[in-house]
């Protein structure tokens, strides 16, 4: 089936740091995102993001920009690591997902980001699906008092005769291809520290980067403020 032309978007800490690295390094060369004006808001953006629904499954809305917060960090986290230690370019494998679009307000983010994964575990045992790799989050839509999101559940295999699903989920597949692979490790409040800090390489590479970012779920932790979290980001290139 052909793609349905969903689109994401740079999760909102990323893109302030993206505007600002539009206009130094990546300058000779196409905008990786164009600053948005207060007026936009929840106007869509973006190029499309190669997720496609299987075979009747309901094709989700395009989305629209995050609101960008700004700070300027290293991808050290204090560790005493080198940046580069970081970091690595994997080939991200196009899976089959079990997916649900969710909404949050913003103080409840990653609370509710949580809790639309355990739903999506819920189901897949439910419904007879087998989960493989951790779950993945992309962000579509946003405006000043919550955004809208897609949680992903990767799958062993698409499954031969797809299940009757719960309302409000769909099979899908994810976003996969090559990407530099960034890791968060720390509160989940201080991502925005990490996506600056993954601009400012970007820019230091002279590298150009795809409007959308994958956040992938690496271990089960309630507390956003728990320094044990650990998020892994991907980054598309062009």
């Amino acid at each position: 089936m052909a793609a349905t032309g969903l689109r994401y978007i740079i999760p909102a800490a990323a893109l302030a740091t993206f505007m600002a690295a539009a206009t130094a390094a990546l300058q000779a060369a196409a905008p990786v995102l164009p600053a948005p004006k207060p007026a936009q808001a929840g106007k869509s953006t973006g190029t499309p993001a190669p997720v496609v629904p299987l075979p009747g499954t309901p094709e989700p809305r395009t989305p629209a920009h995050k609101k960008p917060p700004a700070a300027k960090p290293d991808l050290d986290h204090g560790h005493g690591r080198g940046k580069d230690s970081v970091i690595e370019t994997v080939d991200l494998p196009v899976l089959p997902v079990l997916m649900r679009t969710s909404r949050s307000s913003w103080d409840n983010g990653y609370g509710n980001i949580r809790k639309t994964i355990l739903v999506l575990q819920k189901e897949a045992a439910r419904a007879g699906l087998q989960p493989k790799g951790r779950p993945m989050i992309v962000y579509i839509e946003s405006n000043d008092r919550s955004f809208r999101f897609d949680a992903l559940l990767p799958l062993a295999s698409k499954p031969e005769n797809p299940p009757t699903l719960s309302n409000g989920f769909r099979l899908a597949t994810n976003p996969g291809g090559k990407a530099m692979k960034f890791e968060h490790r720390g509160p989940y409040a201080d991502i925005e520290k990490t996506y600056e800090a993954i601009t400012a390489y970007l820019d230091e590479k002279s590298l150009r980067a795809r409007e959308f970012f994958i956040e992938e779920i690496v271990n089960d932790i309630a507390d956003p403020k728990d320094i044990k979290m650990a998020v892994n980001i991907y980054v598309f290139l062009q």
